[in-house]
């Protein structure tokens, strides 16, 4: 939704993305079709997730390397999503 995308990143709502539990449950058919870049792209302040690392078989530096790797991120936007998990935090410290 155009519209929501666009609230999410003119407010700097923060949004917690987990592509690989994403995919392995059927919510987006592949990694390669999953929404996670268009989001950034779009100005969304994404954080990337494993959801279970168990269950799902990825590591965090796993996840951040799959997804880079395939939407062929900078090392800059690779860095701007792992800052995003740190402004996105509960609370002020």
């Amino acid at each position: 939704d155009p519209g929501l995308v666009s609230f999410l990143a003119e407010r700097g709502v923060p949004l917690e993305v987990c592509p690989s539990a994403n995919v392995a449950l059927g919510a987006s058919p592949s990694l390669a079709e999953h929404p996670v870049d268009q989001l950034l792209r779009a100005g969304v302040r994404i954080t990337l997730n494993t959801d279970d690392p168990s269950l799902f078989g990825v590591t965090l530096s796993e996840e951040i390397h799959r997804v880079a790797t395939t939407f062929g991120w900078t090392q800059e936007q690779v860095s701007e999503v792992i800052g995003n998990g740190w402004k996105g935090r509960f609370g002020r410290r």
